[in-house]
C-alpha cells in the first residue's frame, strides 16, 4: 500500500463506495498523517464522520477545508450542505453565501440559502431568495414547492394556491403537492369562516379596555 498520501486517500475512495466509512477514515486519516494539508481529503473525512454519526468530528474536517479551500464554489455548496447537516447553519450560510458571490447565475447557492432562512423561520428572507431562484431557473420544482410552503405559513392562501398550481401543470400526478391544494382550501374556507368571530372577539375586547379605563378613571378621580 506504501505510504504516498494518493494512496490511501484513493483506498478511502474505495471504501466509501462501498460504504464501509469506518475503513475509509482509517485511510483518509493515513493519508493526512502524510499530508496534513490535503484539502479534499478533510472533506471526505467530514462526509465519512457524518454518515459514522461523529457530527463534533466532521464540523472539525469541514472548517479545515473551509479555511483552506475559500475559493473553491463547487466545494462551497457541498460544504454548505454538509454544515447544515451539522446543526452549524452560520457556517452553511457562509458558504452559500460566499458560492453566490462566485456564482451568481448558478440558482443553487440561492436554493440552499433559502432553505436556511425557512428552516430559521426567517420567512420574508426565504422567500425573497427564492424568487431569485425562479428568476434563474423558472421551473425550480422545490423552489416552487417552498414558496407554496412558506406562503402558507404566512396564511397568503392565493399565493400559495398559485405556486402548487404551477407544480401541478408540471407534475399533475403529484399527490404530495394535490393533497397540499387541498389542504390550502381547507385552511382558505375555515379562515373565512373564522373570521366574523375573531373580529367579534377583537371588538369585545377592545370594548372592554374601553369600560376598564373609563372605571379606573372615574376612581381616580374619586
Amino acid at each position: 500500500e506504501g505510504s504516498h498520501p494518493l494512496t490511501h486517500h484513493y483506498l478511502g475512495e474505495l471504501a466509501m463506495h462501498d460504504k464501509d466509512y469506518k475503513l475509509a477514515i482509517i485511510h483518509f486519516n493515513d493519508a493526512l498523517d502524510i499530508t496534513p494539508g490535503n484539502n479534499w481529503t478533510h472533506y471526505r473525512l467530514a462526509e465519512c464522520y457524518l454518515q459514522d454519526g461523529n457530527k463534533k468530528k466532521a464540523k472539525r474536517h469541514l472548517l479545515v477545508e473551509l479555511d483552506n479551500s475559500p475559493d473553491q464554489p463547487e466545494v462551497l455548496l457541498d460544504m454548505g450542505c454538509l454544515f447544515e447537516e451539522v446543526e452549524e447553519r452560520f457556517e452553511a450560510m457562509n458558504c452559500f453565501e460566499r458560492a453566490i458571490d462566485y456564482l451568481p447565475k448558478d440558482p443553487r447557492g440561492y436554493q440552499n440559502l433559502s432553505l436556511c432562512y425557512y428552516l430559521a423561520n426567517n420567512f420574508e428572507a426565504g422567500i425573497e431568495l427564492s424568487h431569485k431562484v425562479l428568476e434563474l431557473a423558472p421551473n425550480h420544482f422545490l423552489t416552487m414547492q417552498n414558496l407554496a410552503f412558506a406562503y402558507l405559513k404566512q396564511g397568503n392562501y392565493a399565493l400559495a394556491t398559485k405556486y402548487v398550481d404551477k407544480i401541478i401543470n408540471v407534475t399533475p400526478d403529484n399527490k404530495q403537492i394535490t393533497a397540499l391544494k387541498r389542504h390550502i382550501l381547507m385552511m382558505n374556507k375555515l379562515e373565512k369562516i373564522t373570521k366574523p368571530f375573531k373580529q367579534l372577539k377583537d371588538w369585545c375586547k377592545s370594548e372592554k379596555n374601553k369600560t376598564q379605563k373609563k372605571i379606573t378613571k372615574h376612581i381616580d378621580k374619586s
